[in-house]
């Protein structure tokens, strides 16, 4: 029974993580179509390359910091404020102070973001300064124990992982990076040439739910009461949220489509094939498909819920307490996986030239020949046998 429990706990805490993550996405989405506008419009050489080197965000990481570090010595913050490009200053540590300088005087953004890059600089006084600026946004509770951060002023750092932590939970950060082989073997064989150039994760002393900074690739994760022992599920959620970053990137370059929180098919499918990925790599694969079918298939023989609405109105129904939707997203992704097979249902999330499709729905329903309607009656009646 206590096992059950627990696993049927995990969709509130993912939910929790990527919810807020997907506020802080949006604002981001808004920013990049405003960026790309902007850069499209110019003839400034300088943003010209910017816009070109910025089509392969990862593998163009190095090239774009010393360009934008040479533009801003030369000319100054003014001139990234004049362009409307100073988005961009957000991504890189080195230019992650001018970037909260410039958020700061142009009186923009208390809605998490400005306050996680604060957070990065461990300049709290500021990140409690946002915290108390955001009291009328609805997502505040998220952030009520940031401004308690106390910085180990360590860093535990691989090729790819980079984890600062709260002082309190050293002994737990160095458990989670007793993983770290086992992370960057799995995501190197998974997505080896796609990967960011970090992934960053701040380990706090609390246990509330823990936002994203999109800006930063880094994820915050609440471990306060975590034993020692859970220390592999918390490695787990880092390869979770590689996937994102990694399926993310790739689509932006690929497609005309945006993606995000208000397209509730794709979080539909992103999310599921998440927390899939991540079972593999916890060799829970097995495991996790039996107990997230059981869940699946009590609610379809039930008939107490549209499924429908797991493709309609995904972020509406986060918070329901009669359905966890990850569960469903979880076990739609194994039945997925197994009438496609692995390579190609993995291909769908890694789109290797430019699509044609104006939709991700579109896309999706021609890239497996059928539509989702169809595949989720299968999946029922797969459920029911």
């Amino acid at each position: 029974m206590t096992k059950t429990i627990t696993f049927l706990l995990l969709p509130v805490f993912l939910y929790s993580l990527i919810s807020c993550k997907e506020v802080n996405k949006t604002q981001e989405n808004t920013n990049k179509i405003q960026e790309k506008n902007n850069l499209v419009k110019t003839k400034d050489p300088y943003l010209k390359a910017i816009e070109k080197l910025n089509e392969d965000f990862f593998r163009n990481y190095s090239k774009m910091e010393t360009l934008i570090l040479s533009k801003l010595e030369k000319e100054g913050s003014e001139y990234f404020i004049k362009n409307n490009c100073y988005d961009i200053l957000g991504k890189f540590e080195s230019t992650l102070e001018v970037y909260c300088q410039i958020c700061e005087k142009l009186n923009i953004d208390n809605t998490g973001g400005l306050l996680t890059s604060y957070l990065h600089l461990n300049d709290i006084e500021n990140v409690k300064k946002q915290y108390d600026l955001m009291q009328n946004d609805q997502n505040a509770f998220i952030y009520k124990e940031f401004h308690k951060y106390k910085d180990s002023g360590k860093v535990l750092e691989s090729k790819y992982i980079s984890i600062k932590y709260d002082k309190r939970v050293e002994e737990f950060a160095n458990a989670v990076f007793t993983h770290v082989n086992d992370i960057e073997g799995f995501i190197t064989q998974e997505w080896r040439g796609l990967l960011p150039p970090k992934i960053r994760v701040i380990l706090l002393y609390s246990d509330g739910p823990g936002p994203y900074n999109i800006n930063l690739n880094e994820t915050y994760l609440p471990v306060k009461s975590r034993s020692i022992n859970s220390s592999l599920e918390v490695a787990g959620n880092i390869v979770h949220e590689t996937f994102h970053l990694v399926n993310t990137n790739l689509l932006e370059q690929k497609c005309k489509f945006e993606t995000g929180m208000e397209i509730n098919s794709f979080k539909f499918l992103d999310e599921g094939y998440a927390q899939l990925i991540e079972s593999k790599f916890m060799n829970k694969f097995n495991e996790n498909k039996r107990g997230v079918d059981e869940y699946s298939k009590k609610i379809v023989l039930a008939n107490s819920f549209d499924f429908k609405e797991l493709k309609t109105k995904w972020s509406d129904i986060f918070s329901s307490p009669d359905v966890y939707i990850y569960n469903l997203a979880y076990s739609f992704a194994y039945f997925l996986e197994e009438k496609y097979g692995e390579d190609k249902y993995k291909a769908l999330f890694l789109p290797t030239t430019n699509t044609s499709e104006d939709s991700w729905l579109e896309y999706v329903e021609n890239y497996f020949g059928s539509s989702i309607d169809d595949l989720m009656v299968e999946w029922k009646q797969k459920l029911k046998q």
